[in-house]
């Protein structure tokens, strides 16, 4: 785990290539700040 102990903000997060980095850096062991403007768009 190379991000343990870790803290990323991923902007983007909701779908798309920032949800795929928060996955990956999960498995890495960080904490995550996700944050999707795309909230409520249909």
């Amino acid at each position: 785990m190379r991000l343990s102990g870790k803290t990323v903000l991923v902007t983007g997060a909701g779908t798309g290539i920032g949800e795929a980095v928060v996955r990956r850096f999960v498995a890495e062991g960080a904490a995550i700040v996700a944050a999707c403007s795309a909230a409520g768009r249909s």
